[in-house]
């Protein structure tokens, strides 16, 4: 968990009636009266008005001061001289992984003879030892949509929606076997597109995070359209192409995993170097995933899922002046860590911090990672 308390000054900032006192001593400051003249030193106060106990500011009151027996005479407006430290709450930038996964009747084929294709995928996705999603469900919004054409089509399953903590929903979403019939990618690629938002909103004081979605598939696209005699169950390219297209105009970002060899090697060239905001016949292009055994196939989504967890925190409130943060203390932890090293941190921005190296690691693969940034006050914009 990252530390999330509020903006904090070292000296003490108490409300009075609209004003603000700060004091650096134990001791309490005194009363003020309905003119917020100072009614003297803290101390024991008077029922009609005055001092305050000792450890506590004054009262307000009509009558007479009577003058306190500890503590010290407290400035009664804001002293900005007084401030010395302050610590910037730090959010995690938590990506959205949306899982579009295959239903296809071709998923109950063996996957090089360990299992079915669609066994690789439960396994690999939801497998309490080895699944992705159990594994980062704390540091990543998971949703699922599973297509195919039965009973409907291109989504017969519930989508389930992006959310933390999510493995449950996930496992609920992926029965034992696959829906079947055909494989209608790019429709239901398409919906989940528009299910997405665009991360860029050209809004700076709006930040949607990463839209990612991962493409697990065994064959060539068709469509929803049953009839072998009408063209039923033919390959057909382009509403695939057409949903990448619309994915890349909207900002988001796709991975091809090819859970078997059916399907045309171009085709998910093409897919991969769309998804990856690339031109479409770029070579060479951006990666596509054959994996060879289920266990090569969770190592692949936990390797892509885990590239998309970003090592950048965002600072709320005004941020750091560029050229002063290395006066400050980042720890992650509890461990300070080397501004502007390699196995540290560095300022991006006045607001944004990127851990490297080690640390990096570290807090990628723990949600419960306590990262603490501290600045002098003369850094603070």
């Amino acid at each position: 968990m990252l530390h999330r308390g509020s903006v904090g000054l070292k000296c003490s900032w108490v409300l009075l009636a609209g004003l603000y006192a700060c004091s650096d001593s134990a001791d309490g400051g005194g009363g003020f009266d309905r003119n917020m003249r100072p009614l003297g030193a803290a101390g024991i106060g008077a029922p009609t008005g005055g001092g305050g106990t000792g450890t506590g500011i004054g009262g307000f009151g009509d009558g007479p001061t009577v003058p306190g027996t500890g503590g010290t005479t407290q400035p009664p407006l804001f002293d900005p001289t007084m401030c010395t430290n302050v610590t910037l709450n730090a959010t995690r930038v938590t990506p959205t992984v949306m899982l579009v996964v295959d239903g296809s009747q071709s998923m109950v084929t063996n996957m090089y003879g360990a299992g079915t294709r669609w066994d690789a995928i439960r396994n690999a996705l939801i497998d309490p030892a080895m699944g992705v999603v159990p594994a980062l469900q704390d540091l990543v919004k998971f949703g699922l949509a599973v297509y195919g054409t039965m009973p409907t089509c291109p989504l017969p399953l519930n989508v389930v929606m992006p959310a933390l903590a999510n493995a449950a929903a996930v496992t609920t979403g992926l029965p034992a076997q696959p829906p079947g019939m055909f494989t209608p990618t790019g429709r239901a690629l398409s919906d989940v597109v528009d299910m997405l938002p665009d991360p860029v909103t050209g809004d700076p004081d709006v930040m949607i995070e990463p839209q990612i979605i991962v493409l697990a598939t065994d064959g060539d696209p068709n469509d929803c359209n049953l009839d072998p005699f009408a063209g039923g169950g033919m390959a057909n390219y382009q509403p695939s192409i057409d949903a990448a297209m619309k994915l890349q105009a909207k900002h988001q970002k796709m991975y091809v995993i090819s859970v078997g060899m059916d399907a045309a090697v171009t085709h998910l060239q093409e897919m991969a170097n769309i998804g990856a905001g690339m031109p479409r016949e770029m070579t060479p292009g951006a990666p596509v995933f054959y994996p060879e055994d289920p266990t090569q196939l969770a190592a692949t989504l936990k390797q892509l899922v885990g590239e998309e967890i970003s090592c950048v925190v965002t600072l709320e409130g005004q941020g750091v002046i560029v050229g002063k943060e290395c006066g400050g203390t980042v720890t992650l932890n509890g461990t300070p860590l080397q501004c502007n090293g390699d196995n540290g941190w560095r300022l991006n921005d006045s607001l944004h911090i990127e851990l490297l190296g080690e640390p990096c690691e570290q807090f990628k693969m723990s949600a419960s990672a306590q990262l603490i940034a501290n600045f002098p006050c003369d850094a603070v914009e």
